[in-house]
């Protein structure tokens, strides 16, 4: 797994962490893939293709791979890992499902995309294990889909999301 901070002006702005399926918290699995597990920028830092250098610092580092793939978010009520973000850094949409949360904004559905940029032509395309995300996730409890957030931990529950 590998974690690499970005520094602008003496200050952290960005971050971006990857590794091959076995190393990451997300469920997506293939051959000769990395998954990026979290990417962000902050707010003050915006505008200036941080976002493009971590991805192209990836790619440069990650030589080997075929290709690389991660999850986004669509109509969720917080702004990290949209997927139209995720587009914007050269990925795209090959599956996606249509989730709700038990405990907050239960009336609320979003979708979760597996999202795929292809480096070369001979790497098939990554899988996912959807149902997985029901439970959430747990390596970074600022994710998005971290089952601990919105009393799902205090609560008991072991699925924090639903198909909508």
């Amino acid at each position: 797994l590998h974690t690499k901070i970005l520094f602008w002006k003496g200050d952290h702005v960005g971050m971006i962490e990857y590794g091959p399926p076995e190393a990451v918290g997300l469920p997506i699995s293939g051959e000769s893939i990395i998954i990026m597990n979290c990417i962000w920028i902050h707010r003050k830092a915006q505008g200036q293709s941080f976002g493009k250098m971590l991805i192209d610092d990836m790619i440069r580092s990650e030589e080997q791979a075929g290709g690389f793939a991660t999850l986004a978010l669509e109509d969720y009520w917080m702004v990290w890992i949209q997927k139209w973000m995720i587009e914007h850094l050269g990925f795209r949409s090959i599956d996606s499902i249509k989730l709700k949360h038990k405990t907050y904004k239960k009336g609320q559905c979003f979708k979760v995309h597996l999202m795929w940029r292809s480096i070369s032509d001979n790497v098939t395309p990554p899988t996912w294990d959807k149902f997985q995300l029901l439970d959430g996730i747990n390596y970074c409890h600022h994710h998005p889909l971290y089952w601990g957030k919105y009393g799902c931990a205090k609560s008991g529950l072991t699925k924090i999301h639903e198909e909508c």
